[in-house]
């Protein structure tokens, strides 16, 4: 029996030097399963926005956003860092497995958190919340992770001040890179 591969230290654990590997011990990692992936260091910062901007997400809206966002990050093991719910959009910054297409954990934290919405007990059958198509997103290195965070946990203040960070807030057709010049 092949003896299985090291497992990933726990996030935010001392992660060990890199050493150079032979290349059979390559050969061997490419048969490995998607779950055992060596090592990654990922963090996304997504940001999508209501219906025409609409701003009618209340305090109870933003609690279930939250927590079917964070539900939906878990199914995926990502690692949620920061999610913050303003009246007309959502940010969220987590780190997400390079195995899991990014589109695919967008579209499905958008779907689960709009169906738990329309679908609250006591919720008027007549309301029907939906985002727009588009959403941003931003990677950034781990060195200002904190910022990040902090800038989603207290991101009112940032709007009631007329502070926000213009590239956290771009949801869509804004300045895209044409090229690697």
């Amino acid at each position: 029996m092949p003896k299985e591969p090291p497992r990933p230290a726990p996030y935010g654990a001392e992660v060990p030097a890199l050493t150079p590997i032979s290349p059979l011990k390559e050969a061997e990692n490419d048969r490995c399963s998607e779950a055992s992936m060596p090592y990654w260091r990922l963090f996304c910062h997504v940001v999508w926005a209501t219906k025409a901007r609409q701003p009618v997400l209340d305090d109870a809206d933003a609690r279930i956003i939250n927590r079917s966002i964070r539900a939906t990050l878990q199914s995926f093991n990502a690692i949620p860092h920061a999610v913050g719910v303003m009246p007309d959009h959502v940010h969220v910054v987590a780190s997400i497995s390079p195995n899991v297409a990014l589109s695919e954990v967008v579209g499905r934290m958008k779907g689960a958190s709009a169906h738990a919405i329309n679908h609250q007990p006591n919720c008027p059958s007549a309301r029907s919340f939906s985002w727009q198509a588009e959403y941003g997103v931003l990677s950034f290195g781990e060195k200002v992770r904190s910022s990040v965070v902090e800038y989603i946990q207290i991101q009112k203040e940032h709007h009631a001040s007329q502070r926000p960070w213009s590239a956290l807030e771009n949801v869509g057709n804004g300045d895209q890179p044409t090229s690697a010049d």
